[in-house]
């Protein structure tokens, strides 16, 4: 019979019957308890039948866990007595089975060493017996631990052991040589009081019986490959007819049933000792070792190749592998068995390619490849570009995409990465006949073809370097031509293929350039807008009337200059980084000036404005706005306590009217048209709900985009 206990250990047996197999899975639930039925003599070890097989000599059986002195009982638990310094609730054997507890007399200066435990055993003259039990400190006292000591027929035999104060249960062993058909065994714990509660004990599992003699173990089997099972032979001599064994290595820990003489497989991965040993009262031990041969790795990587051209292979780990197809053997194509080269490949077939290598223990790898047909690349088509005709240049493409291909005219080139059509309108920008000078698909090569005729078109280009209050504007194209001419808002001629102007006003600019030769009669006109890397900024606060109980007001600083590279705020002669300070004001008007200091690249500037404080009114206004439809700040208007008549003008900062309206507010614009950035004025005439006088109040706006 063959019984499986876990992925790496068989036990072949035809000995061990169903009992065994069922005790053999409980071993495995707690390999510290042995049960040996031919080799015990005392019963009752565990407890579990109560008071028989055993005596506690001067001592009281009560039934209540909680001992006093010179008490004892079999129970599961006397955990919570005394303060809760005794703890123990589970016995040894289960966790939840029965255990004895003893309450060592305090006074044993009239009784030391006192016996906790006794009992009466069959023996044979001369025979060798192990004794072996569990024991547990159960009052948690330092320095007055229990010692229990072993005594055969009256005399002592071997040593005490201390139990110390851990929560756990200890292990004490030992064994003696009868002399008499009928033995005395006893415990005493070996204490000398000195003051003060302690030594009591709690015993489980007590066996006493031959224990076995020895253990012998073979490695029969032959040299293995991963994966192959080990056959390991058992021989076990003593009193039992099986033993329950430790086997440990460095890759296996767990417990088995063996009998007399059993064969196990073992299933190593590796070169390694197993340990074997038997799990009772005096352990024996023995060990084999198994060899193992480790198989080869190797992964090969195959390309897709293309047709005309010889795959390539490339083997990651052991090489000196034979390479074979694994797809039905009716090909004209050929593999070469050291290199894996396949010969006379067929556009659009796959190959099924296996790699064997290793001889002892072989491993095989297998991967697919495919030889691909050659993509195709065709131009064809005109484009008169001097006209502005729209372009008439195709290229077909046929194979696996992304694309890569390049097209010139003998003078230009053009490449194109990652194309994902298989068909592209190809934009010429330079005259001359266009040709595919390359092309490739995902994998291969291609073949091109065709030819694209193009003529030239133009197109003009500007280039400004912005100072302070002025910008240099720079003016090319792109068209061979050598007879240009610019005009630059409509009114500045300049006879050159190259030119460049200064210019002195922001706004909206254009400029025209004009071919006239042989080849080509053409114009181009651009529209651009034109902005100084002015020194601007725009300060924002709550009310430019504030009332006199407070003693300061925030101020929102914003730098709305061009391409700043640095800058910072000076107020009242203090520098701040932030753009959001507070700022003492004194009782009365106050007047606050507020300075920005700015660099670019080409501009270095410094501008300041002036905040005056007023008393508390009813009616103000924010001093800048931003017209730009995004819904914040759209609107220049006013705000009042109470309801209001009123006459807004608006003026620019050359003293026009711009903007009238008898609603207190400024969409930003002149004539229905956006009005230019920059710096305006207000004049508001109003009058308060319920009052007869009107009261006037003139500002600046500032416009920003």
């Amino acid at each position: 019979m063959l019984s499986s206990f876990n992925s790496q250990i068989k036990l072949q047996t035809s000995h061990i019957d169903q009992l065994r197999y069922i005790v053999f899975i409980l071993s495995l639930i707690s390999i510290h308890s042995f049960v040996f039925p031919q080799c015990q003599i005392n019963v009752n070890g565990g407890f579990e039948g109560g008071q028989i097989g055993f005596s506690c000599p001067g001592h009281n059986n009560v039934n209540n866990p909680c001992l006093i002195d010179g008490e004892y009982i079999i129970t599961n638990s006397v955990a919570g007595c005394y303060a809760g310094t005794w703890w123990l609730d589970n016995d040894h054997t289960t966790g939840s089975g029965n255990f004895l507890a003893v309450n060592i007399d305090d006074n044993v200066a009239a009784n030391p060493n006192p016996l906790i435990y006794c009992t009466t055993v069959n023996t044979q003259a001369n025979q060798v017996y192990d004794i072996c039990f569990w024991a547990y400190n159960i009052s948690g006292t330092i320095g007055n631990e229990p010692q229990p000591q072993l005594e055969i027929d009256g005399v002592l035999n071997g040593n005490s052991q201390v139990i110390p104060v851990d929560s756990s249960w200890h292990l004490v062993s030992s064994s003696f040589t009868a002399t008499n058909p009928v033995t005395n065994v006893c415990i005493r714990n070996m204490v000398l009081h000195n003051g003060g509660p302690g030594f009591d004990i709690a015993l489980d599992d007590i066996f006493i019986g031959k224990s076995i003699d020895s253990i012998s173990t073979q490695n029969i089997g032959n040299s293995l490959c991963q994966g192959d099972p080990a056959l390991i032979e058992i021989d076990i001599y003593g009193c039992s007819d099986s033993a329950q064994l430790s086997i440990v290595s460095l890759s296996m820990d767990t417990t088995i049933w063996a009998s007399v003489q059993d064969t196990i497989e073992i299933y190593p991965s590796q070169n390694e000792w197993y340990y074997f040993k038997t799990l009772d009262c005096n352990p024996k031990m023995d060990s084999v070792f198994i060899s193992v041969s480790q198989p080869l790795d190797a992964t090969i990587l195959l390309e897709d190749f293309c047709q005309n051209t010889i795959n390539s292979i490339q083997i990651l780990g052991d090489t000196g592998g034979v390479f074979q197809f694994l797809n039905p053997p009716n090909y004209n194509e050929s593999i070469d068995p050291a290199s894996g080269n396949i010969s006379n490949g067929v556009a659009g077939e796959s190959y099924v390619i296996q790699y064997t290598v290793g001889n002892a223990c072989p491993s095989s790898f297998t991967d697919t490849v495919r030889c691909l047909d050659l993509p195709t690349g065709q131009i064809s088509g005109w484009d008169n570009l001097c006209d502005s005709i729209n372009t008439n240049i195709v290229v077909d493409l046929t194979g696996v995409a992304p694309f890569i291909f390049s097209v010139t005219n003998g003078s230009d080139t053009i490449a194109y990465q990652n194309i994902l059509q298989q068909q592209v309108n190809f934009e010429a920008n330079s005259e001359g006949n266009w040709q595919l000078i390359y092309i490739q698909d995902s994998i291969c090569p291609g073949l091109v073809s065709g030819q694209a005729l193009a003529k030239s078109e133009i197109s003009g280009t500007h280039q400004v370097f912005s100072y302070c209050d002025s910008s240099l504007i720079k003016f090319s194209h792109n068209n061979f031509s050598q007879n240009c001419n610019w005009i630059i808002d409509d009114s500045i001629s300049i006879n050159s293929c190259s030119a460049q102007i200064t210019m002195f006003e922001e706004g909206l600019h254009t400029y025209q350039l004009n071919i006239n030769d042989s080849s080509c009669n053409a114009t181009f006109k651009k529209a651009f807008n034109l902005e100084f890397d002015a020194v601007l900024f725009d300060i924002i606060v709550p009310s430019e009337r504030l009332t006199w109980s407070d003693d300061y007001f925030m101020v929102q600083l914003f730098d709305i200059s061009k391409n700043a590279t640095s800058y910072e705020w000076r107020i009242k002669d203090k520098v701040y980084s932030n753009d959001e300070v507070k700022i003492p004001i004194d009782f009365g008007d106050s007047t606050i000036k507020v300075c920005m200091t700015y660099n670019t690249l080409n501009c270095s500037d410094s501008i300041c404005k002036m905040i005056r404080i007023l008393p508390s009114q009813n009616i103000y206004a924010p001093n800048s706005f931003s017209p730009n439809q995004d819904g914040i700040n759209d609107l220049f208007r006013f705000y009042a306590t109470q309801a209001f008549t009123s006459t807004l003008q608006v003026f620019d900062r050359w003293g026009s009217l711009v903007f009238q309206s008898e609603k207190a507010e400024w969409n930003g614009e002149i004539e229905k048209r956006p009005a230019p950035i920059g710096t305006y004025s207000y004049v508001l005439d109003y009058q308060l709900e319920n009052q007869n006088t009107t009261q006037r109040l003139i500002g600046p706006i500032f416009l920003v985009r």
